[in-house]
């Protein structure tokens, strides 16, 4: 199949057929809600402080 300019679709200003033509992904299966950004930053923190106390020598 050739491209021609009937049958091109445009994305970023590079033309694709309609089979090959990259989408947007809009959706994430994750929603950026408060409370899943403040999970995020507590895993987050909790994940440092495991690896700071692995890296400490207690005597």
């Amino acid at each position: 199949m050739m491209l021609t300019v009937n049958n091109f679709v445009s994305h970023e200003k590079k033309p694709y057929c309609q089979v090959h033509n990259p989408k947007n992904n809009a959706f994430t299966s994750i929603f950026e809600t408060p409370i899943n950004l403040n999970a995020k930053k507590l895993s987050e923190v909790v994940s440092e402080v495991r690896s700071l106390r692995a890296k400490c020598v207690w005597l």
